[in-house]
Protein backbone atom coordinates (compact mmCIF):
# COMPACT_ATOMS: atom_id res chain seq x y z
CA UNK A 1 0.00 0.00 0.00
CA UNK A 2 1.49 3.07 -1.07
CA UNK A 3 0.53 7.03 0.58
CA UNK A 4 0.45 9.84 -1.47
CA UNK A 5 0.42 12.92 0.45
CA UNK A 6 -0.84 15.75 -2.09
CA UNK A 7 0.08 19.28 -1.49
CA UNK A 8 -2.46 21.88 -2.57
CA UNK A 9 -0.27 25.56 -2.77
CA UNK A 10 -3.67 27.01 -3.67
CA UNK A 11 -5.45 26.74 -0.15
CA UNK A 12 -2.19 29.38 1.14
CA UNK A 13 -5.05 32.52 -0.59
CA UNK A 14 -7.96 32.36 0.15
CA UNK A 15 -11.09 33.73 -1.72
CA UNK A 16 -11.40 36.74 -1.43
CA UNK A 17 -15.33 38.23 -1.37
CA UNK A 18 -16.57 41.93 -1.97
CA UNK A 19 -19.78 42.58 -0.88
CA UNK A 20 -20.64 46.66 -0.15
CA UNK A 21 -17.42 46.78 1.58
CA UNK A 22 -18.52 44.00 4.27
CA UNK A 23 -15.76 41.27 5.06
CA UNK A 24 -17.89 37.63 5.29
CA UNK A 25 -20.57 38.95 7.75
CA UNK A 26 -23.40 40.75 5.42
CA UNK A 27 -26.43 42.26 6.86
CA UNK A 28 -29.37 43.18 4.00
CA UNK A 29 -32.68 43.90 3.67
CA UNK A 30 -35.59 40.65 3.00
CA UNK A 31 -36.33 40.69 -0.45
CA UNK A 32 -33.88 42.90 -1.72
CA UNK A 33 -30.59 41.07 -3.80
CA UNK A 34 -27.64 40.58 -2.78
CA UNK A 35 -24.44 40.61 -5.83
CA UNK A 36 -21.14 39.37 -4.21
CA UNK A 37 -17.85 39.58 -6.46
CA UNK A 38 -15.74 36.84 -5.65
CA UNK A 39 -12.14 36.42 -7.04
CA UNK A 40 -8.93 35.17 -6.04
CA UNK A 41 -8.64 31.46 -7.52
CA UNK A 42 -5.77 29.54 -7.76
CA UNK A 43 -6.35 29.06 -11.53
CA UNK A 44 -9.14 31.31 -12.78
CA UNK A 45 -9.80 28.93 -15.93
CA UNK A 46 -9.97 25.71 -13.86
CA UNK A 47 -11.19 26.43 -10.39
CA UNK A 48 -14.97 25.84 -9.54
CA UNK A 49 -16.98 27.14 -7.15
CA UNK A 50 -19.57 25.60 -5.46
CA UNK A 51 -22.08 27.36 -2.96
CA UNK A 52 -23.59 25.13 0.08
CA UNK A 53 -26.10 26.46 2.47
CA UNK A 54 -24.87 25.15 6.40
CA UNK A 55 -27.40 27.27 8.61
CA UNK A 56 -30.90 29.23 8.03
CA UNK A 57 -34.06 28.21 6.50
CA UNK A 58 -34.83 27.02 3.01
CA UNK A 59 -36.96 31.09 2.22
CA UNK A 60 -34.07 32.10 -0.53
CA UNK A 61 -32.51 31.55 -3.74
CA UNK A 62 -28.76 31.62 -5.35
CA UNK A 63 -28.07 32.59 -8.76
CA UNK A 64 -25.18 30.60 -10.90
CA UNK A 65 -22.00 31.82 -10.53
CA UNK A 66 -21.10 33.81 -13.69
CA UNK A 67 -18.56 36.80 -14.75
CA UNK A 68 -16.99 36.59 -11.12
CA UNK A 69 -20.19 37.18 -9.30
CA UNK A 70 -23.25 35.18 -7.56
CA UNK A 71 -26.36 36.84 -6.29
CA UNK A 72 -28.53 35.76 -3.35
CA UNK A 73 -32.62 36.90 -2.52
CA UNK A 74 -33.78 36.52 0.60
CA UNK A 75 -37.36 36.01 1.85
CA UNK A 76 -37.43 36.25 5.07
CA UNK A 77 -35.85 37.76 8.30
CA UNK A 78 -32.69 35.41 9.49
CA UNK A 79 -28.80 34.73 9.45
CA UNK A 80 -28.09 32.18 6.67
CA UNK A 81 -24.58 30.62 6.67
CA UNK A 82 -23.00 29.73 3.04
CA UNK A 83 -19.69 27.78 2.91
CA UNK A 84 -17.86 28.92 -0.46
CA UNK A 85 -15.80 25.97 -1.78
CA UNK A 86 -13.44 26.37 -4.49
CA UNK A 87 -12.12 23.12 -5.96
CA UNK A 88 -8.72 22.98 -8.34
CA UNK A 89 -8.33 18.77 -9.19
CA UNK A 90 -8.35 17.07 -5.74
CA UNK A 91 -7.86 20.14 -4.02
CA UNK A 92 -10.40 22.20 -1.82
CA UNK A 93 -10.72 25.14 0.05
CA UNK A 94 -13.36 26.94 1.65
CA UNK A 95 -15.05 30.58 3.00
CA UNK A 96 -17.73 30.50 5.05
CA UNK A 97 -19.76 33.58 4.76
CA UNK A 98 -22.98 35.14 7.08
CA UNK A 99 -26.01 36.76 5.75
CA UNK A 100 -28.10 38.81 8.34
CA UNK A 101 -30.87 39.57 7.05
CA UNK A 102 -32.85 42.06 8.47
CA UNK A 103 -36.80 42.66 9.35
CA UNK A 104 -37.83 45.96 7.98
CA UNK A 105 -40.39 48.10 9.58
CA UNK A 106 -44.02 47.55 8.50
CA UNK A 107 -46.20 50.38 7.79
CA UNK A 108 -49.51 50.43 7.17
CA UNK A 109 -50.64 53.89 5.67
CA UNK A 110 -53.95 54.58 4.50
CA UNK A 111 -55.33 56.28 1.43
CA UNK A 112 -58.51 58.35 2.56
CA UNK A 113 -59.82 59.51 5.88
CA UNK A 114 -62.88 60.87 6.99
CA UNK A 115 -63.26 63.52 9.70
CA UNK A 116 -66.50 63.82 10.26
CA UNK A 117 -66.93 63.22 14.28
CA UNK A 118 -68.59 59.41 14.27
CA UNK A 119 -65.63 58.16 15.87
CA UNK A 120 -64.43 56.10 12.73
CA UNK A 121 -61.30 56.75 10.27
CA UNK A 122 -61.37 60.15 11.34
CA UNK A 123 -57.77 60.97 11.68
CA UNK A 124 -54.70 59.82 9.38
CA UNK A 125 -52.20 58.23 11.16
CA UNK A 126 -49.63 55.29 10.19
CA UNK A 127 -49.35 51.99 12.18
CA UNK A 128 -45.92 49.92 12.53
CA UNK A 129 -45.23 46.70 13.31
CA UNK A 130 -41.93 47.77 15.19
CA UNK A 131 -41.77 51.49 16.18
CA UNK A 132 -39.30 53.36 14.08
CA UNK A 133 -35.93 55.00 15.81
CA UNK A 134 -36.32 58.66 14.18
CA UNK A 135 -39.45 59.20 12.10
CA UNK A 136 -40.98 62.47 10.26
CA UNK A 137 -43.82 63.26 8.12
CA UNK A 138 -45.00 66.56 6.42
CA UNK A 139 -48.24 66.45 4.40
CA UNK A 140 -48.72 69.10 1.17
CA UNK A 141 -51.68 70.51 -0.30
CA UNK A 142 -52.14 70.54 -4.48
CA UNK A 143 -50.17 73.60 -4.98
CA UNK A 144 -47.11 72.62 -2.40
CA UNK A 145 -47.64 74.39 0.33
CA UNK A 146 -47.00 72.40 4.17
CA UNK A 147 -50.37 71.63 5.77
CA UNK A 148 -49.10 69.46 8.61
CA UNK A 149 -45.46 68.27 9.64
CA UNK A 150 -44.58 65.92 12.54
CA UNK A 151 -41.63 64.21 13.75
CA UNK A 152 -43.53 62.00 16.17
CA UNK A 153 -44.44 58.28 14.68
CA UNK A 154 -47.55 58.35 17.04
CA UNK A 155 -49.04 61.50 15.00
CA UNK A 156 -52.56 62.08 14.10
CA UNK A 157 -54.09 64.85 11.55
CA UNK A 158 -57.54 65.64 11.72
CA UNK A 159 -57.32 67.69 8.64
CA UNK A 160 -58.66 70.63 10.41
CA UNK A 161 -58.29 74.27 8.20
CA UNK A 162 -57.83 71.70 5.05
CA UNK A 163 -60.75 71.88 2.66
CA UNK A 164 -61.59 68.23 1.15
CA UNK A 165 -59.32 66.53 -1.35
CA UNK A 166 -56.01 65.15 -1.84
CA UNK A 167 -52.98 65.82 -0.31
CA UNK A 168 -49.51 64.17 -0.60
CA UNK A 169 -47.31 63.54 2.05
CA UNK A 170 -43.27 62.69 2.05
CA UNK A 171 -42.17 60.46 5.50
CA UNK A 172 -38.84 59.82 6.05
CA UNK A 173 -38.03 56.86 8.87
CA UNK A 174 -34.71 54.97 10.36
CA UNK A 175 -34.74 52.14 12.15
CA UNK A 176 -31.64 50.26 13.09
CA UNK A 177 -29.62 53.04 11.11
CA UNK A 178 -30.94 52.56 8.10
CA UNK A 179 -33.03 55.73 6.57
CA UNK A 180 -35.94 54.80 4.28
CA UNK A 181 -38.16 57.58 2.86
CA UNK A 182 -41.93 56.60 1.36
CA UNK A 183 -44.31 59.37 -0.78
CA UNK A 184 -47.75 58.90 -1.39
CA UNK A 185 -51.13 60.31 -1.33
CA UNK A 186 -53.99 60.62 1.38
CA UNK A 187 -57.66 61.70 0.20
CA UNK A 188 -59.36 64.26 2.72
CA UNK A 189 -62.85 63.39 2.64
CA UNK A 190 -65.79 65.81 2.88
CA UNK A 191 -67.05 66.38 6.33
CA UNK A 192 -70.58 65.61 6.47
Amino acid sequence: MMKVSIICLMLAMPLTIWAQDVDYEIEGDKGKEIVLSVSGFADEGKSQLSVMKTYGDDDFSVSDFEDGKISFLFNSPNEYVFDFWETLGECKQNTTVRFKILKDIELYIPNIFTPDGDGINDQFHIKYDLCPDEFNIVIFNREGRKMFTSGNPDFSWDGSRCTPGVYSYRISYSYRGRQKNLSGFITLADRR
